[in-house]
C-alpha cells in the first residue's frame, strides 16, 4: 500500500486508484472502497465476481460510519499512519464473517479492503487476531 499512496490524487480519481491497485489482491479481497474521514463513501465498489473486478457506481455516496470498526479505525489511522485489520464481523450484504483492512490516504480519506470469507478460512489465524 505504501507505494501505492502517491498515486493517489483526491476524491476525483478515487475510482481510478482503487482500479490501479486491485492486482495485488487477487485472492484476499472481494471488495474494495474508499470514504473520507466522516464515512461518506468517495468511490465507487469494486467487487470481485468470478475473478473479475466489476465496478458499482452506485455504491457512491452511501455512509459507513456506523460500521462496528469504522470510527474507532480512523482514529488509530490518524494517530499511527499506518493499516489496520478489524476484527471479525458479518457483513451487512452476505452475512458472511469477514474482516476489513483499513489504510489511511492522504488528506483524511481512507482504502477499506474487504477480506473475502473463503481466504479467511483458509487461514484460520485471521479468525482469532
Amino acid at each position: 500500500m505504501k507505494k501505492a499512496i502517491p498515486e493517489w490524487h483526491g476524491e476525483p480519481e478515487a475510482d481510478r486508484f482503487i482500479e490501479n491497485i486491485t492486482a495485488p489482491f487477487h485472492e484476499e479481497s472481494f471488495r474494495m472502497y474508499i470514504c473520507d474521514s466522516e464515512g461518506q463513501q468517495v468511490s465507487s465498489n469494486f467487487r470481485k465476481r468470478e475473478e473479475r473486478w466489476e465496478v458499482e457506481p452506485h455504491q457512491k455516496g452511501s455512509h459507513w460510519a456506523f460500521r462496528p470498526y469504522f470510527l474507532e479505525n480512523t482514529m488509530r489511522m490518524r494517530t499511527l499512519h499506518h493499516g489496520i485489520l478489524s476484527d471479525t464481523y458479518s457483513d451487512i450484504e452476505t452475512g458472511e464473517m469477514i474482516r476489513t483492512f483499513s489504510y489511511p490516504l492522504p488528506d483524511q480519506y481512507f482504502l477499506f479492503v474487504d477480506i473475502s470469507p473463503s481466504y479467511i478460512n483458509d487461514k484460520d489465524y485471521l479468525l482469532f487476531q
